[in-house]
């Protein structure tokens, strides 16, 4: 959102939310970080105890399916230019 609303702006410099450039952070490179798009605060130590890809892991053996595999796909239906470097998992 270009310009959120006054309640929203201060609810970020609060930092009760995150910000502009924190959710922006989960939507560059892989996607691979940054997962906790709410608040923020607490994707380091989560990144730190390899939550994210215990996560993954698990859903893969449940599914069978790769993260991020169907990636590619949804941003050449999307019109997504240039696809992202992909990260081995």
């Amino acid at each position: 959102m270009p310009s959120p609303p006054a309640p929203i702006r201060l609810l970020q410099k609060c930092r009760l939310i995150l910000d502009r450039a924190g959710h922006a952070a989960h939507h560059a490179g892989a996607y691979d970080a940054h997962y906790c798009i709410t608040t923020g605060w607490c994707n380091g130590p989560l990144e730190a105890i390899g939550l994210f890809r215990r996560l993954e892991a698990a859903i893969t053996c449940v599914v069978g399916v790769q993260p991020r595999e169907d990636d590619r796909r949804y941003e050449e239906r999307h019109g997504i230019a240039s696809p992202r470097p992909r990260i081995p998992a």
